[in-house]
């Protein structure tokens, strides 16, 4: 549910005017919090944090090749 949730925040704020972003930035800062508690193990938060439009684990970081995201984050 939250990676579904992610991805649709991420959506909206590609789209969204500037004076509409700061809401979805907050709701996307108290999902991001909400997740991180929710796990005890910060591998599994981590990835529940990956946008999926398909909440099903089609998210980057189990889509891309490996070693894929590492080249992007640099």
């Amino acid at each position: 549910m939250a990676r579904r949730l992610f991805a649709a925040l991420d959506d909206l704020l590609e789209v969204a005017p500037g004076d509409r972003r700061p809401p979805l930035e907050r709701q996307r800062e108290l999902l991001t919090a909400a997740v991180g508690n929710a796990y005890d193990d910060w591998r599994a938060a981590e990835s529940a944090q990956v946008p999926d439009i398909q909440g099903i684990g089609s998210g980057a970081d189990v889509a891309a090749p490996p070693g894929a995201l590492e080249e992007v984050a640099r």
